[in-house]
């Protein structure tokens, strides 16, 4: 029972939170705003490079050759769905919530989250920063280009068909990956340094244990 109790002590209330937020996000504010500013610099690489995408290829058109053949191509096609184009049946209004409401509550969630805590690991301070990032810039999209983000890297891919008409192994029989782009390759690669920094902060704990048994 004293262990509970101490638990629930411990545990701070949404007021102590709030309260205590402006002191809490001045400590170590530079290393705090420094690693952010990956944010801000993935969102205007994505920008940058779907404006160029929009100017100079047009709508699924590519840079070079037939958009559907060859290891690399640099097209221009519109995806109003989420990932592998989920949800692109979705009411207007499902798809406000889904597709900008919540993602601009999540990514707002990390900034607040990064500022306040002060010992979060760094691999998790600079995969937020990516999200955050990544995040914006597609929000930027749907909300800008009227519910249309800008993909334009298409990839080969080596799928085998016949997985084709399995639900849940039917991404393993494309035969080009779906478009992407740099505000999905930030989510990506933040989603890598996750799982990496836990597992190893995982494997540490249990080095640290089987030294102190």
């Amino acid at each position: 029972m004293g262990i509970i109790a101490k638990k629930k002590k411990d545990k701070k209330s949404f007021q102590t939170v709030l309260k205590e937020f402006p002191s809490e996000v001045k400590k170590n504010w530079k290393m705090k705003t420094a690693i952010l500013m990956i944010a801000p610099i993935a969102l205007l690489i994505d920008q940058i490079t779907k404006s160029l995408v929009v100017r100079f290829i047009p709508l699924y058109g590519s840079l070079w050759g037939d958009p559907y053949e060859g290891i690399l191509r640099i097209i221009h096609v519109r995806n109003t769905a989420i990932a592998f184009g989920l949800g692109r049946g979705f009411a207007d209004e499902v798809k406000t919530v889904l597709f900008i409401l919540l993602p601009l509550i999540i990514v707002i969630s990390l900034i607040v989250y990064s500022l306040y805590k002060n010992e979060q690991p760094l691999y998790q301070r600079i995969a937020f920063a990516l999200i955050i990032g990544g995040g914006f810039g597609n929000l930027a999209d749907r909300i800008f280009r009227p519910g249309n983000v800008v993909d334009f890297v298409d990839t080969i891919w080596f799928g085998i068909d016949a997985l084709r008409d399995i639900p849940l192994l039917k991404l393993l029989s494309f035969e080009r990956w779906p478009t992407w782009n740099f505000a999905d390759a930030c989510v990506v690669v933040a989603v890598a340094i996750l799982v990496v920094g836990m597992i190893s902060e995982e494997i540490q704990t249990r080095k640290k244990k089987k030294q102190s048994a």
